[in-house]
């Protein structure tokens, strides 16, 4: 993670656990601003077919239909290119096509003698802010409104005599309502930059609340292991030695008894303590550990457990703990409510994201069964959730159509580089 300050999207961007926050705002611009350039091309390619030019109506036909075109392409593309951070990036540079659009709409139609095409063309001009509004980068909008203003003035100039010979006064007072315009669109980019930043801030808040309750836990459940294994799990071997000391002395079905009793508490033991502190995690890594750990829990609730981890790399990682701990949590649920007879859980990375898939045959779980049991005060589900959003995934949860539940946690590919470090 970077230690910088979150007070700039670079600063934002370069956070893991922040990063998605600004893909999610900056997506929301993108679709933003192909639904207005979708609408814009549509009204003037409307304008220049129903108040047609004398002079010039095939080549503002053309114009207008190619614009057309463009808005279209680019509200296609808007799932794709909003993927990437780096992409949304130059989300701007499309305005630029639009302002010269727009631009040459409004030229052309100002060349003929008399047109009120020129006069409804120049409203055009005031789509271009609310356009640029919806960059997270004031000083982008800025960069797009200032041309555009001035080009709204040349325009009205050249069609001056189109529209019955405009006086200049009224050319620059309309250019100053759009200048208006557009410091308003600069000033609401400010806005939704502040309000980006101010979230950023509060989500790093939480992560760090999150990492320190970890810490905590972690170190509570080494202390809890280490009492375990060499408190009462000790007591419970020292009563099976002196049990097989006793020999003869007492009843055969007896000792049996006790002996089993003893053997499967100590089993018990041992598997609480390797859950609390899974030494295999930190040594061995992530497919190891979830092999010990189906195994335990398949054993409790009579179900078989199939790990895929075909496309999982070998060394561990950073996300093995966070990964870890919510199969723990997934694999508990299954014994204690699903009623389940087979579990696949399954691991892959794709070199962008980590995914593990917990499924189950069981009852099923809805995602509204999910927020009824918190209300209830079974934070477990809830917690796992929090840890991996804090570290900038997704866990969604669903009931597929065959029955039983699917859980999917999704971690970003900065998560999941590196060693790993013990915090579960």
């Amino acid at each position: 993670m970077s230690s910088e300050p979150i007070a700039s999207l670079r600063a934002i961007a370069a956070h893991p656990g922040l990063r998605p926050l600004l893909v999610r705002q900056a997506r929301r611009g993108v679709g933003l601003q192909a639904a207005v350039r979708l609408a814009l091309a549509a009204l003037m390619l409307v304008a220049v077919v129903v108040l047609p030019s004398a002079t010039e109506r095939d080549l503002s036909v053309t114009l207008g239909v190619g614009y057309l075109g463009w808005a279209i392409v680019l509200a296609g593309l808007t799932g794709f290119v909003a993927r990437d951070i780096r992409v949304i990036g130059y989300a701007w540079l499309p305005l630029l096509v639009d302002l010269a659009a727009v631009t040459a709409l409004t030229v052309v139609a100002g060349l003929e003698a008399v047109s009120w095409t020129a006069t409804v063309l120049t409203y055009a001009f005031f789509a271009i802010p609310v356009l640029a509004a919806t960059e997270l980068r004031p000083w982008v909008c800025a960069g797009i409104c200032l041309p555009t203003a001035a080009l709204y003035f040349a325009a009205g100039a050249i069609a001056q005599v189109a529209n019955g010979d405009e006086p200049w006064p009224s050319i620059v007072l309309r250019t100053a309502v759009l200048a208006l315009v557009c410091a308003g669109a600069v000033a609401s980019s400010h806005i939704q930059l502040t309000r980006v930043i101010g979230l950023a801030r509060l989500a790093a808040d939480r992560t760090a609340l999150v990492d320190q309750l970890l810490i905590i836990e972690e170190r509570e459940r080494r202390v809890l292991s280490e009492q375990l294994h060499d408190g009462a799990l000790q007591f419970v071997l020292a009563a099976r030695m002196d049990l097989d000391d006793l020999g003869e002395t007492i009843d055969g079905k007896a000792r049996d008894r006790l002996d089993e009793a003893l053997t499967t508490t100590a089993r018990l033991l041992r598997s609480t303590v390797s859950e609390l502190n899974p030494a295999v995690l930190a040594h061995a890594g992530l497919v190891p550990a979830l092999l010990d750990l189906a195994t335990e829990h398949g054993r409790r609730g009579r179900f078989t457990v199939e790990i895929d981890a075909e496309h999982w790399p070998d060394a561990p990682t950073t996300a093995d703990p966070v990964l870890f701990a919510t199969a723990r949590e997934l694999l508990a649920n299954v014994v204690k409510h699903a009623a389940a007879s087979t579990v696949t859980i399954t691991v892959r990375f794709d070199g962008t994201e980590a995914f593990m898939t917990v499924c189950d045959d069981g009852r099923g779980m809805a995602p509204d069964d999910a927020e009824r049991r918190l209300a209830q005060g079974h934070i477990g589900l809830h917690s796992r959730r929090t840890r991996v959003e804090a570290a900038g995934g997704s866990l969604r949860l669903s009931r597929p159509d065959r029955g039983g539940t699917r859980v999917e946690v999704v971690l970003p590919a900065s998560s999941i580089t590196g060693r790993a470090a013990v915090e579960h």
